[in-house]
């Protein structure tokens, strides 16, 4: 079972979403007022350009989806539109200490390559660094153009999670 967490209409809510042998989802939605809705047998289908195609309840729906950094945007084909606020993530407000122009370490990690180093000027979403963590590759990007203060670790270093690895500064 995977949770979800998001601002529906300015309120807490939290999504259950269980996926069936059958390729269908069970979904449980606990909202702020304290009900719980619950929707089972949701038969979905990703399409081309962000759509999406579901079966609920014997009805379909047809929508468009658009994220931002900060929301979902479900667009349906009869016109109604449903905003979803994403809440930041705890990684993230666990590092609030941490200086403003610091990339932090989403969990713990490997450092396998160094991109940049103090004084270079980087581009908004250019590749900092790349990470091994969960057997998989993560490339680290700049959020924002600017010029790189400290790079903290080098190749192969082990690095906690929620750490800052490259302080940058705007530009």
């Amino acid at each position: 079972m995977t949770k979800f967490d998001f601002v529906f209409e300015e309120k807490p809510v939290q999504a259950e979403v269980q996926h069936n042998a059958d390729g269908s989802f069970n979904v449980t939605v606990h909202n702020a007022d304290k009900t719980t809705t619950v929707v089972n047998n949701v038969k979905g289908k990703l399409l081309a350009n962000n759509r999406i195609l579901l079966n609920v309840n014997d009805s379909v729906v047809s929508a468009t989806v658009v994220k931002d950094s900060e929301s979902v945007h479900i667009f349906t084909d009869d016109g109604e539109r449903i905003a979803l606020a994403l809440p930041e993530p705890e990684f993230l407000k666990a590092t609030a200490g941490a200086s403003a122009g610091s990339v932090i370490t989403p969990m713990p990690c490997k450092i396998t390559q160094v991109l940049v180093k103090a004084g270079d000027t980087v581009k908004a979403d250019q590749p900092l660094l790349i990470l091994e963590a969960m057997k998989m590759e993560h490339v680290i990007r700049a959020p924002f153009a600017g010029v790189v203060e400290r790079v903290s670790y080098k190749e192969g270093d082990l690095v906690p999670e929620k750490t800052p690895v490259v302080v940058l500064k705007e530009a």
